[in-house]
């Protein structure tokens, strides 16, 4: 496993032609929080990567982890040919508004 840090604002420049219709679509405001590029990266990075990269784990930078983070690589195992993106449900709460 090697860890290859990400340039956000590069990679939302290079899929701004689906962050940017999504934004319009998925956003209930232009300029809230939850509108910014980052939120929308995570569906469409696979088109990008380098062909040396065939997984991705995308984690915010202040969690806490209780476990080894291979239990979550590992899960890339379960995957097959025709998976693109795997997706948990946060496990905190969260204010939607």
């Amino acid at each position: 496993m090697q860890l290859v840090p990400l340039n956000v604002v590069e990679l939302a420049k290079k899929l701004s032609f689906i962050i940017q219709p999504m934004q319009d679509h998925f956003s209930f405001k232009p300029g809230a929080y939850y509108n910014h590029a980052l939120f929308f990266l995570s569906v469409a990075m696979h088109r990008i990567m380098p062909e040396s990269i065939d997984r991705v784990i995308m984690l915010d930078a202040d969690l806490k982890f209780l476990a080894d983070i291979a239990h979550l690589y590992r899960h890339f195992d379960e995957f097959d040919d025709a998976n693109v993106i795997g997706i948990a449900y946060e496990a905190q709460p969260v204010s939607y508004l």
